[in-house]
């Protein structure tokens, strides 16, 4: 399962931290204002600074873990590129749900 963070608030811990099943949604929501609602919250999309991958989930790291470098050596590129591919790739369709099946 990959895991991304919806980036709420200046601070860095304040974020919503999504499936990839939820991430279509966000990023609907961030392009139209409208309000989403998540498994751990509802955040209005005109609130949404940016979504990210939240390797910190996806590893069973703590939230407020600060990854080092060997964190990421861990992670692994494969890893990486599998969620910024799927960001991609959502974007790209413009966020259509339907689409990804």
């Amino acid at each position: 399962m990959r895991y991304f963070k919806v980036q709420i608030g200046f601070d860095e811990g304040n974020y919503i931290s999504i499936n990839e099943h939820e991430l279509p949604l966000a990023i609907k929501a961030m392009g139209t204002g409208e309000v989403a609602v998540f498994d751990e919250g509802m955040v209005a999309g005109n609130n949404i600074i940016s979504v990210t991958p939240d390797y910190n989930r996806a590893m069973g790291y703590n939230k407020g873990y600060k990854l080092t470098g060997e964190d990421y050596r861990h992670i692994g590129k494969a890893t990486m590129h599998e969620h910024l591919d799927l960001l991609a790739d959502i974007k790209a369709i413009g966020s259509d749900p339907n689409l990804l099946e």
